[in-house]
């Protein structure tokens, strides 16, 4: 027999999927599959959140790993699925100097992707007046904004 509501526990947890319950005489309530749910306005990245802490990719703050960081922002707006949020910390803020970092976090914004700014790290960089998109949050809006997410990506 298949069940049609949700657990309440977990539609706490995730309304993004539902469960199939199965009864067999040999073992009840099994879990068949995990499907998402048939909602069409449904993404499955939505609650991912990609945390940039540095405005490089690798070890170092070199120009090569500036470079990586461009390239990577430029195949995330090009990709069919987008993160949520994207948190930008530490000198991460630093993206936004440029006119194609700039260019990148405003396009995502207008593809519905939350950019979050950490406003000590804009204030540390003295970028808080040059900051034209995404919201600048406190410490507190990030860590809510982490401990809600399902996925949480760090580079």
């Amino acid at each position: 027999m298949i069940e049609n509501a949700l657990p309440p526990a977990f539609a706490d947890i995730d309304m993004t999927y539902y469960l199939h319950y199965v009864s067999k005489t040999s073992s009840p309530d099994v879990l068949e599959n995990i499907e998402y749910a048939s909602d069409s306005s449904f993404s499955p990245m939505k609650k991912t959140v990609l945390l940039l802490k540095s405005d490089s990719i690798g070890l170092d703050d070199s120009e090569f790993g500036k470079k990586l960081m461009v390239e990577f922002l430029h195949e995330m707006y090009l990709s069919k699925k987008k993160p949520g949020t994207v948190i930008l910390l530490n000198t991460a803020v630093k993206i936004l100097e440029s006119s194609t970092g700039m260019c990148i976090f405003s396009s995502l914004e207008k593809q519905s992707v939350k950019i979050l700014i950490c406003m000590t790290s804009a204030e540390k960089y003295k970028l808080i007046d040059k900051i034209t998109l995404g919201s600048v949050v406190l410490m507190e809006e990030i860590f809510r904004e982490i401990m809600a997410a399902t996925k949480v990506i760090s580079i």
